[in-house]
C-alpha cells in the first residue's frame, strides 16, 4: 500500500457480507483484478470489512449474479 492509498472500511448488512465472502471464496484472482485484503469484524450486529483493495471480478460474473451486481455497485463507490 503506497502513501496515497488508505484502507477502505465498508459497513455491510449481514446478507451482503455473507454473499461477499462466498463470492471471494469462489473467485480465483486473475491478472488485472484488484484483490481484497482485509479483516472482517462484527460491529453492533453489522459486519465491517476493512480493505486496502477490493476485488474486481470478471465482467461475465458481475453481469450474471446478484452478488456480482452488489460488488459492481460497491466497486463504483469504493474502488479508486
Amino acid at each position: 500500500m503506497n502513501k496515497t492509498e488508505q484502507p477502505v472500511e465498508l459497513l455491510l448488512p449481514d446478507y451482503v457480507f455473507s454473499r461477499l465472502i462466498t463470492a471471494f471464496q469462489k473467485i480465483k484472482p486473475k491478472e488485472g483484478m484488484g484483490v481484497l485484503y482485509g479483516k472482517y469484524i462484527t460491529d453492533e450486529g453489522q459486519r465491517k470489512v476493512k480493505a486496502e483493495k477490493i476485488w474486481v471480478p470478471p465482467s461475465r460474473y458481475l453481469q450474471s449474479t446478484s452478488t456480482g451486481v452488489a460488488l459492481t455497485e460497491m466497486g463504483k463507490k469504493y474502488h479508486s
